[in-house]
Formats: C-alpha cells, sequence, structure tokens
C-alpha cells in the first residue's frame, strides 16, 4: 500500500464528499415530490 494509492484515495474521498454537499444543496432547491420523481423514474 504505497503512498501515492492512499493520495489518491483521500482525493477521491473529497471529491465524492463535495458531491455529496453540492446534491443535498439542490435537492432542498426542490420540493420533496420532484425529488422522489427523479430517483424513481
Amino acid at each position: 500500500f504505497d503512498e501515492q494509492v492512499a493520495k489518491d484515495i483521500q482525493l477521491l474521498d473529497s471529491i465524492a464528499e463535495k458531491q455529496t454537499q453540492i446534491f443535498s444543496k439542490e435537492c432542498k432547491l426542490f420540493p420533496a415530490d420532484v425529488q422522489i420523481q427523479s430517483l424513481y423514474p
């Protein structure tokens, strides 16, 4: 398990965290029924 792999994983984790934060912010902009429709087409 070399350091480069560890750095890559940390980078992916931080990117995923940012995407999750953006997604939750976007969800708050829409009413609940629209969220449900987009989750279950």
